[in-house]
């Protein structure tokens, strides 16, 4: 983890030259595009710089941020004081939304607990509004398409839509690989999530599958899915680009990190979104 308050300072140095370079193709234009970033980056001083400082410099791309104390939202009914302060920071953006982790274990976890971890997301809001979530990540869901599984995605996001704790009952689902068909179709399902993740793995991964996963896509509504790609190895502008556009192609909500985890920012995060905001209309 880069160190504290200087994080977002060495992020730029470093890329610099790379964000330059990066603003000078302008070619394909799409007409929106948004981050879905996992933030679970523990909030020491300086930690979450880059995201207030690229949320800033960016004012056309919208962020989803997402807020993981714990794998979850942790004990007790309230985040930390360094969580809180930086989550006030988030909510302070008008291009940032912020929603909160839960897992729920390829829906073996008893619904009961994810529904607790849900209400302790809500509850924040009726202590200090500025600390208010606006939906919730759920990791962890099935891309299997079953009844049982269904009616536990149904009986959870049902508890965010609407939630008044919850700003804008937003919900994500985390298969991280496309749902089967059936889940498309089904009555009883459509419209519980806002935004799917169809795709969550490396960048060596995405160009075996990418091409596939486009052509799979196609009938769908790609405002409603989303695609993250980490393990990104040094590529030119040109070429981060064509990722983009490629990943664009199925879902209009995405994240891009060199790194191959989600508890750091690497150098790649201020180009990633240099060359997003490049492609917006």
């Amino acid at each position: 983890m880069l160190p504290k308050t200087f994080s977002f300072l060495i992020l730029l140095a470093i890329s610099n030259s790379l964000v330059a370079r990066c603003r000078c193709r302008r070619d394909k234009k799409v007409m929106d595009a948004s981050v879905l970033l996992p933030l679970y980056v523990y909030p020491s001083t300086g930690a979450w710089e880059p995201v207030y400082g690229m949320a800033s410099s960016y004012p056309r791309v919208s962020f989803t941020a997402i807020v993981n104390p714990h794998s979850g939202p942790g004990e007790g009914s309230l985040p930390n004081e360094n969580y809180t302060q930086a989550i006030q920071t988030l909510n302070s953006l008008e291009n940032l939304r912020t929603i909160g982790y839960v897992a729920t274990t390829w829906c073996t976890k008893n619904v009961s607990s994810v529904l607790d971890e849900v209400a302790v997301y809500a509850g924040w809001s009726s202590h200090d509004p500025s600390l208010a979530m606006s939906g919730i990540f759920f990791d962890e869901t099935p891309w299997q398409h079953t009844s049982e599984y269904v009616t536990y995605l149904q009986t959870i996001s049902q508890a965010v839509h609407g939630n008044p704790g919850l700003r804008e009952g937003y919900v994500v689902h985390n298969p991280g690989a496309l749902l089967e068909a059936q889940y498309f179709g089904d009555p009883n399902f459509v419209g519980t999530a806002n935004l799917t993740v169809v795709f969550e793995d490396t960048y060596a991964n995405w160009t075996i599958r990418g091409d596939d996963l486009t052509t799979r896509t196609l009938p769908y509504d790609h405002e409603s899915l989303a695609c993250m790609v980490h393990s990104v190895p040094t590529l030119s502008n040109r070429d981060t680009e064509a990722t983009l556009q490629k990943m664009l192609a199925v879902g209009r909500s995405v994240y891009l990190t060199g790194a191959n985890n989600y508890t750091s920012f690497d150098s790649y995060f201020p180009v990633f979104v240099d060359c997003l905001d490049g492609l917006l209309s």
